[in-house]
């Protein structure tokens, strides 16, 4: 039985193959330019993990995006790639699932001034009353014995606000907790009230939905 299932699944991805390129798919979509203009077209998408080069059976490749895009406008017939400094945003739908990008200009920990800011493309996670955005990077992991473990992966969240700008949501000197973010943001002291001091940075999405829920039922 196991036998015949997987030479289903290796002619099934055979005949994917024939009919698609091998590396990537496509997903209508659009990227927004320096002036704020949007242009349609086509993101391409990747079928494969671009640090362990695995096949991906579900959901997208993302990890590429926060540093660049592969972009087709509507008459084109080459994808050009896209990095942060060019273009202002992207986004794409893919199976159902609406995915967007913006750019910022993001503080890393560098001892070099050149590399102690940097532009990213950030995944838009949550939008109401603020923004919430995520980054991934990655760093190489010099104790590796795999190739799965050669790179260490880090998520970093980021509040956003037109007013106040963006914020890296995680515990320092100015924000010792979620409470103290969301104060610098203007969210009312009655909510704030109803977060517990040791919430975790990592789940302000739900926080926000919640505070947004609160403010309609108010």
């Amino acid at each position: 039985m196991i036998c015949r299932n997987l030479i289903v699944i290796i002619i099934l991805f055979g005949l994917f193959s024939i009919h698609t390129d091998c590396n990537a798919t496509e997903a209508p979509g659009y990227i927004v330019t320096e002036n704020r203009d949007t242009i349609s077209g086509v993101v391409q998408l990747s079928w494969f993990d671009q640090l362990t080069g695995g096949f991906i059976l579900n959901g997208v490749e993302q990890e590429s995006f926060y540093s660049r895009v592969v972009f087709k406008s509507k008459g084109e017939s080459n994808f050009k790639t896209y990095f942060p400094e060019a273009i202002a945003g992207f986004g794409f739908r893919y199976d159902g699932v609406n995915y967007f990008y913006q750019r910022f200009k993001v503080e890393r920990n560098s001892i070099l001034v050149s590399e102690s800011h940097q532009y990213r493309f950030l995944s838009l996670l949550y939008k109401g009353s603020l923004e919430l955005y995520k980054d991934i990077t990655f760093v190489e992991n010099l104790h590796a014995n795999t190739t799965h473990e050669k790179y260490l992966c880090f998520s970093s969240y980021y509040l956003f606000s037109p007013k106040k700008g963006l914020v890296r949501a995680e515990k320092n000197n100015q924000y010792k907790n979620v409470g103290d973010l969301f104060r610098y943001y203007g969210i009312e002291d009655k909510f704030i009230a109803t977060i517990p001091h040791h919430a975790n940075f990592n789940e302000l999405k739900g926080w926000l939905a919640l505070y947004d829920y609160w403010l309609w039922m108010k």
